[in-house]
């Protein structure tokens, strides 16, 4: 006897990153809204604020209508170019309100934060973030898609490799070292850099540490294939250096 099909279940998946909302339809532009407020949110409270003032930089003012407008068309093509959409909503986005930042200058400085609007500013950004997410689709299986890797099934861990442990400490040991450095910060100008700069590399610190962990043990991938892997994130890395040598030079 065979099983009737569930009607639930499909092995046909959409463009990847595409939501389930057809085009045209009101739920289309209710979608469009919940990608757009959070960001002009915080694009107004964190942006247009301080660069908008007198005496700001007429660059800076450019970056952050550029900004805006990468925003908005990223809104705009999200139904139908779902990953373009992503990377003007997300990068080039944050990408703009970052250089409308370097570009103003003293109207962004320590001096002149207001705790309150900056605490507000951060939830806004972390909602952007948010809502530019997607659910899996009902019924959709991932491996089941073509597309899938083939592989076999990962058995469950009885208990952690040794030494598991042991290395997470260590790197919680180094994330709290590198937190309590960012307090050894005098110069109010370079203080607040050095914190998220702290924040982010205790958190990366821990993540990396929690994964070699676990891990330990397992067949690991070829050399060229790691790297490959790793290719957006080193490229990522490579402009990021290369952009802190030409602002140290510029300045």
């Amino acid at each position: 006897m065979t099983r009737a099909p569930d009607p639930l279940a499909t092995t046909e998946r959409p463009e990847a990153g595409s939501p389930a909302v057809e085009p045209g339809s009101p739920r289309r532009w209710l979608r469009s809204a919940t990608l757009v407020l959070p960001g002009a949110y915080a694009w107004l409270t964190t942006v247009v604020v301080p660069v908008a003032g007198r005496g700001g930089p007429g660059a800076a003012r450019v970056a952050a209508g550029l900004g805006l407008g990468l925003l908005l068309l990223g809104a705009v093509m999200f139904a139908r170019r779902p990953r373009v959409a992503r990377a003007l909503g997300i990068h080039g986005f944050a990408g703009a309100s970052l250089l409308a930042w370097l570009l103003a200058g003293d109207a962004v400085s320590v001096a002149r934060l207001e705790p309150v609007r900056a605490a507000l500013g951060t939830v806004g950004w972390a909602l952007h973030a948010f809502s530019w997410g997607n659910v899996r689709e009902l019924g959709w299986i991932p491996e089941a898609d073509e597309r899938a890797i083939g592989a076999a099934p990962l058995q469950p861990r009885g208990s952690l490799p040794r030494g598991a442990y042991a290395l997470l400490g260590v790197a919680v040991a180094g994330a709290v070292g590198l937190v309590a450095l960012a307090w050894r910060v005098g110069r109010e100008e370079a203080a607040l850099l050095a914190h998220a700069a702290a924040t982010l590399a205790s958190v990366g610190l821990v993540t990396v540490a929690a994964r070699v962990a676990v891990e330990r043990g397992r067949e690991a991938a070829e050399p060229r294939a790691r790297l490959t892997g790793a290719a957006q994130e080193l490229a990522l890395l490579g402009a990021l250096g290369v952009a802190g040598v030409v602002w140290s030079l510029l300045r």
